[in-house]
């Protein structure tokens, strides 16, 4: 389904909203002004932030195309932090806005121009290379405040001027994070594939998704490697990763590691 860039009418995600929008979507279809009335999220008859809403949840994982219908993980989000207020969901809400095939702006900054640039770039910087890409008249800041002022759980961005994504440590209740985010991302850019070189996965900058060097990202492969979610042939210079796990088969187990 084809998204357009400027979705999100300026306003960065609530979670809250996203929440409530889980609590009704039941697989009936319903317009915006009865969303709006039924989850208190604001929408005049033509701008608000009922629509952008609606939207960020199906890009964020949680509801199919209809955008009425809930999907295996947004029926496991809903079930286990209804508000999308902890720092685990808001991190799956995050990897799928950067996915591959999530929120083009949010892809591009996020995996391929922040990794060209050590996560570290200037809002002039930013924002022209947004607008270079995708047109002169988008709203760049969007990309920003959505963790400046939205998803401020995860502590992704330094509280500085431009872009600086804050360094973070492998959280070993986040393995299976982790995991999902792999295989998600396996699936999309490489289908099929049951075994790719460790370039291939670099393409897909799942290091840089999560604020993670190259050496932490390892780590996390050797951890993935121990739940046999994945093997390492480290015989073949790049060394290939096996996949031994269903994107699926990790759904149910997202939280299971919390405490």
């Amino acid at each position: 389904m084809k998204i357009g860039v400027s979705f999100h009418d300026t306003f960065p995600p609530t979670p809250a909203y996203i929440g409530r929008i889980l609590q009704i979507s039941d697989g009936t279809k319903r317009d915006i002004r009865t969303i709006s009335d039924l989850t208190g999220i604001p929408q005049g008859e033509s701008t608000g932030k009922a629509k952008p809403h609606l939207v960020y949840a199906m890009l964020m994982g949680f509801l199919e195309e209809d955008q009425s219908t809930l999907t295996r993980l947004g029926a496991l989000v809903r079930s286990e932090d209804s508000n999308c207020s902890e720092e685990l969901t808001q991190w799956i809400m995050h990897s799928h806005l950067t996915s591959a095939n999530g929120a083009e702006m949010w892809h591009y900054l996020y995996r391929e121009l922040a990794s060209r640039n050590n996560g570290i770039m200037s809002d002039d910087y930013y924002s022209v290379q947004l607008q270079n890409k995708f047109g002169a008249k988008v709203n760049t800041r969007v990309v920003k405040s959505c963790y400046i002022n939205g998803l401020t759980a995860i502590d992704y961005l330094e509280d500085k001027d431009g872009i600086s994504i804050r360094k973070q440590h492998v959280q070993r209740e986040f393995l299976y994070l982790y995991a999902y985010e792999l295989l998600k991302e396996w699936d999309i850019v490489f289908p099929g594939k049951k075994e790719i070189t460790s370039e291939e996965m670099n393409q897909m900058h799942c290091d840089m998704c999560f604020g993670l060097g190259s050496s932490e990202w390892f780590s996390v492969l050797e951890m993935l490697a121990s739940k046999a979610i994945i093997r390492l042939n480290r015989q073949l210079v790049p060394f290939t990763i096996i996949r031994t796990a269903n994107t699926s088969d990790i759904i149910p187990k997202l939280y299971s590691l919390l405490i």
